[in-house]
Order: C-alpha cells, then structure tokens, then sequence
C-alpha cells in the first residue's frame, strides 16, 4: 500500500485507492514484460488516428478550395 499511498496522494478516496490497489494485485510483473505487442497496437492506433487527421485535412483542403476559403471546420467565423 505505501507503493501507492504516498505522501503527495495522500487524499486518495476509498474508491481510487480500491481501485489502484486491485490493479497493482492483478498486474504482471514488469519483468517478463513483452512489448511487441503493445507496440505494435499503438502503431495500429496510431495510424488510424493519423489516416483519420489527414483525411480531415485533405477535406477542409478540398473545400476551401471549392468555395473560395469561405468555409473553415477548424477556424470557425
């Protein structure tokens, strides 16, 4: 419990404290830790969340252009 009740969190509720100490019990240790796989989902995520910004871009791009820079979705007047 002192891992995660310090001094600076010592105004923890019940619930987060619960909650903190059940994560801690129910975790794998850090040592076997594999991260291949976690690497590999963020790249995944990120390149949706990437794929979807620039789609985004290219779209208000296309509309700008179409209609003389009177539409913005990013910087609304």
């Amino acid at each position: 419990m002192k891992l995660i009740k310090t001094s600076s969190r010592s105004r923890l509720r019940s619930a987060t404290l619960n909650t903190l100490m059940t994560i801690k019990l129910l975790s794998e240790s850090t040592e076997n830790f594999q991260p291949e796989e976690a690497v590999d989902k963020l790249m995944v995520m990120f390149s949706d969340l990437f794929c979807t910004f620039m789609i985004t871009v290219l779209f208000e791009v296309t509309i700008k252009h179409q209609c003389g820079n009177k539409l913005s979705f990013f910087n609304s007047a």
